[in-house]
């Protein structure tokens, strides 16, 4: 059994669409409820900067294999 909070749970997207090789910047991504798999919001400071390696679409949530 999945617990409700774990599906409720915050994690980073994308603002906009990003495309490969691109910086994350606050114009990029947000936080929103996602569930599972997303990058944390207590991370969101420590990706700024980093490029993703792949084309992420707006609304998509970012997991530690889409950056660098």
């Amino acid at each position: 059994e999945i617990k409700k909070e774990k599906l409720i749970r915050r994690g980073v997207v994308a603002l906009k669409d990003i495309k490969k090789g691109e910086e994350i910047t606050v114009q990029n991504i947000i936080t929103k409820r996602v569930g599972l798999g997303a990058i944390s919001p207590s991370d969101f400071y420590k990706i700024l900067g980093r490029k993703v390696n792949k084309n992420i679409k707006a609304d998509k949530k970012i997991v530690k294999r889409d950056i660098q």
